[in-house]
């Protein structure tokens, strides 16, 4: 086809990608190793920008809101993320693969389709969402800060999910920093900057002040993926495969519900079951544990894209490169803080309280398995790009199927301590068993 580098990323600038810095450089001289090394360094720091801004945004409308409003706002945000995921039924990762697919073989009308169709959908099942939202909002007896933070999800899901999916678009056009740099920090930014210039002290008022935040990093996802849309997209006839697209993206829709139902499990099953101490005690440590995954994330960030590219570009021997550094980085980087929570648990925990370093053992546990998920590097990612998305889907739905059975069946019996092997273990396998699958596709 036609590009820059006849091995390479191949992306073609001639058909009229506007591949600034956060894109993969174009010369065919420079290595696979270097382009992801950059790439993830640059998402590295950015995430960890965004992770101390999101804290900063978090303490000021804690001390502004107070305790109850603060709840009240949270319960709110917090089920709009879930519902946000849920709304787009798979699409942001379906984008990033079709993207690479029609980029790589110049299927603009089809580029143009998809992008499409995937805002229809994911507007249509939105405002879905949004109506029952209302509806419930308005139940006889709920109480009433639960009915005002279900309305303001109704308000907050469409934008979300739109910023969700916008950051996935940027994402496939290789702007991995500006797709990061929006979600993750512009909007924290100006909720802070607004909390400052108004009156902020109710949840309703810091609800409308990061709906119409989350408006404006909206308005400048969209601005920023018009530019780089290539010109032939903009000007194409529109081509439809709907029945293909939605194939690809329920799949991936079904194995990201699950994967939120297995993180979440062992804490509901934990509060059903025994009691909310515990459960304390177990989020925390779970929190904690997760953080093994950060450098995962980085790298996975840099390398969706070129996973998907590669894959749809023939480009096997490139696609094993990517994969086999993005283990090694993710195994290495994430060694030291894994030693840290198996070595020094309890300091950890005792940043939460002192009654938390009760869960030091939970801590070691549970580390474990998110380290065993960081050492297999973005293998889920790798088979979801590689049209292995139902055996994905298949794995993780059966998997977690036996986590929250065996669960529920080591609770009477060894308590949490009992619930976090079996979530360690359940991580682990998983993961070991994807890493498996792309070995067998002979992609790593």
């Amino acid at each position: 086809m036609a590009g820059v580098g006849a091995r390479g990323i191949a992306l073609p600038l001639c058909h009229g990608f506007a591949m600034k810095a956060e894109s993969p450089s174009t010369s065919a001289a420079e290595s696979i190793k270097a382009r992801m090394m950059r790439g993830a360094l640059g998402a590295g720091m950015l995430h960890a920008v965004g992770v101390g801004v999101l804290f900063l945004m978090q303490t000021v409308l804690g001390r502004l809101l107070g305790l109850e409003e603060y709840g009240i706002f949270s319960y709110a945000l917090a089920l709009t993320g879930i519902l946000a995921l849920i709304a787009p039924l798979g699409w942001p990762n379906a984008i990033v693969r079709f993207t690479a697919e029609y980029r790589e073989h110049q299927k603009w009308g089809l580029l143009k389709g998809v992008l499409l169709r995937a805002h229809q959908i994911t507007l249509g099942s939105a405002l879905s969402i949004s109506l029952c939202l209302l509806g419930a909002s308005f139940w006889p007896g709920i109480p009433m800060g639960i009915a005002a933070s279900l309305r303001f999800s109704a308000l907050l899901v469409p934008v979300i999910s739109f910023v969700s999916l916008r950051r996935r678009v940027l994402q496939a056009v290789y702007a991995i920093n500006v797709s990061i740099a929006f979600e993750e920090i512009v909007l924290p930014a100006l909720v802070m900057a607004a909390c400052f210039t108004f009156t902020v002290t109710t949840a309703s008022r810091a609800l409308w002040v990061y709906w119409m935040a989350a408006l404006v990093v909206l308005l400048m996802a969209s601005i920023s993926v018009w530019k780089r849309i290539p010109a032939e997209v903009k000007i194409a006839r529109s081509e439809f495969q709907t029945g293909q697209w939605v194939a690809v993206a329920l799949p991936m829709m079904v194995g990201g519900i699950t994967q939120i139902i297995m993180n979440r499990s062992g804490t509901l099953l934990l509060g059903a079951m025994v009691d909310m101490e515990t459960v304390g005690l177990f989020t925390a440590a779970n929190r904690l544990s997760n953080l093994n995954t950060f450098i995962l994330g980085a790298i996975s960030t840099i390398t969706m894209p070129m996973l998907a590219a590669s894959f749809h570009g023939g480009r096997k021997k490139q696609l094993s490169q990517v994969m086999r550094q993005a283990i090694l980085w993710s195994a290495c980087g994430s060694l030291p803080l894994f030693l840290i929570m198996v070595i020094w648990p309890d300091f950890l925990l005792g940043l939460f309280g002192t009654s938390f370093k009760e869960g030091a053992p939970l801590l070691r546990v549970l580390a474990l398995g998110q380290y065993v998920n960081a050492a297999t590097g973005p293998v889920g990612l790798n088979l979801l790009m590689s049209g292995k998305e139902r055996k994905f889907a298949l794995s993780i739905v059966v998997i977690t199927a036996v986590n929250i059975l065996a669960s529920y069946l080591v609770i009477p019996h060894y308590g949490s301590i009992g619930v976090a092997w079996v979530t360690a273990a359940s991580v682990a396998v998983l993961n070991g068993w994807l890493l498996f699958l792309t070995i067998r596709f002979s992609q790593i």
